[in-house]
């Protein structure tokens, strides 16, 4: 964080008097841990004094692809102590699937708010919170009216929604159009109707097979010349990485991170029967590469209405935040998750209820904030 320019944040923390040091940490009264009837695992924690009637945090995680964790975290430790100091509860699901979880984050919640007035008391406002997915699902929230959502804090999040999909959709197929005819520079790839996926069974465990990383890596160096010394790096390779920026807006910084999610991330989506189940949800058909010769060569794929809308409500914004108030923010140099991201709610939430702001970066990061930086937007939402 030391090269990060920051002063959005920075003049809000300072306006904030947060400059001189966050509140010190208050001791939970009480940790608890349990599982929801739908599977989902969930930690509740609560200040000292906490009384029903009381506020409650929900905290969501990001995307996670490894099995699910049966006692979830409750977020970063400075944001957590700040929220405890406020005589706040705190409350987290560990999501009933992994990865693209939003199929049924909003069941989850439900339970979890049912376990909480069961264990501790029935909360009075509900604040949500998360970084990155996990931002996406404070949205989800917000739009949950039966949750009692006054507060939102969506951190890094891919505010567009499943729309993502069709992105990593494009990322995978641009690649191959670009690097099949390179020797030792395609992706493994799936059988039909799916050629376009990892084979089923690389997304079957809970981890990425460590041969299949190497493998994608190996074949990534090859067609794009990431991470091979400047002599080895050819006029092809730039070429290639050249049209594939071009085309997808993703470049050489975040090119391995994007292609994780365009590979096994989105095979996962696919052929996980808790999520499209091999449904036709994503197309390309209409897309224009900006490229005459990658338009005539990208496979074509198309997406069935029904199948589609399975993915939109599993989740995109669009139903009404009502009367919650929203905070998002992003990071400049987000290769990830794009900041642009914000415009997908600029028609969906009436300005009056939604503040935005910006860490400028100087070195690129996904959700790289500073302690001080989460906390001044959670003051400034809490405020």
């Amino acid at each position: 964080m030391d090269k990060r320019i920051a002063s959005a944040f920075r003049n809000l923390v300072g306006a904030l008097g947060l400059l001189i040091g966050l509140a010190a940490p208050l001791a939970a009264q009480q940790t608890l841990n349990g599982q929801s009837p739908g599977g989902a695992y969930w930690t509740i924690q609560t200040p000292a004094g906490w009384r029903p009637g009381d506020g409650l945090v929900l905290v969501n995680h990001g995307y996670d692809a490894e099995a699910i964790d049966t006692t979830p975290g409750l977020g970063p430790a400075a944001l957590r102590e700040r929220v405890l100091s406020q005589g706040l509860a705190l409350a987290a699901s560990s999501y009933r699937l992994r990865g693209w979880a939003l199929f049924a984050t909003a069941a989850d919640h439900r339970q979890l708010l049912a376990d909480f007035r069961q264990r501790v008391g029935a909360p009075g406002p509900v604040w949500v919170a998360g970084g990155s997915m996990g931002g996406l699902v404070a949205l989800q929230q917000a739009e949950q009216g039966d949750l009692g959502v006054v507060g939102a804090y969506a951190i890094c999040a891919p505010l567009a929604g499943s729309t993502v999909w069709d992105l990593a959709a494009d990322i995978r197929l641009v690649h191959d159009a670009l690097c099949d005819g390179v020797s030792g520079g395609s992706l493994p790839r799936g059988p039909e109707p799916y050629p376009w996926l990892l084979p089923p069974g690389a997304v079957s465990s809970s981890t990425v097979p460590l041969g299949l990383s190497a493998e994608l890596l190996v074949n990534v160096s090859r067609c794009f010349g990431i991470n091979v010394p400047p002599w080895a790096e050819s006029s092809g390779m730039r070429d290639r990485l050249r049209r594939f920026t071009a085309a997808t807006g993703v470049g050489r910084e975040f090119l391995l991170e994007n292609l994780y999610y365009a590979t096994f991330a989105l095979s996962d989506l696919v052929y996980d029967p808790a999520k499209l189940g091999r449904r036709a949800a994503l197309d390309n058909r209409f897309v224009d590469y900006g490229d005459a010769a990658l338009n005539a060569q990208v496979r074509r794929i198309g997406s069935e209405p029904v199948e589609r809308y399975a993915l939109k409500r599993a989740y995109t914004p669009g139903l009404g935040i009502g009367a919650v108030k929203l905070l998002s923010t992003h990071t400049s140099g987000d290769g990830l998750v794009v900041p642009g991201h914000a415009r997908a709610l600029e028609s969906r939430v009436p300005a009056a209820q939604w503040a935005r702001a910006m860490v400028l970066e100087a070195e690129g990061s996904h959700c790289g904030y500073s302690d001080p930086e989460l906390v001044a937007g959670w003051d400034a939402l809490y405020a």
